[in-house]
């Protein structure tokens, strides 16, 4: 295992990660964003840090930390493939990027989730306090609005 900070991204190498771990997402990411230009906007916005297991990305976190006035960030999207699940590795990568968010002085990192997912309670495990329940669009799913002070 290797773990890298991504910053000559290999945009095609994301985009399939993405892609094959869409449906893991309920709703699908498909169902609500278009994956390649989505892609192309972290790739241009956010800090991406991966997880690499024989050479392919195994799991990926993607974080806007842009807000340099109010020091705010937001972690739009963090994914572990199915065959690295029970590793460690969602941890490992919530962990880096908190850990780069204090050294950076920043005050807080917020994220959606559905709400009562395995994601929703790890999250709630570091800390994170929901501020915000919603609906998917054009669904029956719970998501939420949580954020970390840091």
């Amino acid at each position: 295992m290797k773990i890298k900070w991504i910053e000559d991204i290999d945009i095609p190498a994301v985009e399939e990660f993405i892609r094959c771990n869409d449906t893991e997402f309920f709703p699908s990411l498909s169902s609500r964003i278009d994956i390649p230009v989505y892609t192309k906007k972290l790739a241009a916005h956010a800090i991406i840090l991966a997880i690499i297991e024989n050479e392919s990305i195994a799991a990926l976190i993607a974080c806007y930390a842009n807000d340099i006035c109010e020091k705010k960030a937001y972690i739009p999207y963090i994914a572990v493939d199915t065959k690295y699940r029970g590793y460690g590795y969602s941890k490992l990568l919530l962990e880096s990027i908190i850990n780069e968010l204090n050294l950076k002085g920043f005050k807080s990192l917020s994220l959606t989730v559905r709400k009562n997912s395995t994601a929703y309670y790890l999250y709630k495990k570091y800390n994170f306090i929901e501020k915000k329940e919603f609906m998917y669009k054009n669904t029956t799913i719970l998501g939420c609005d949580m954020e970390l002070k840091l």
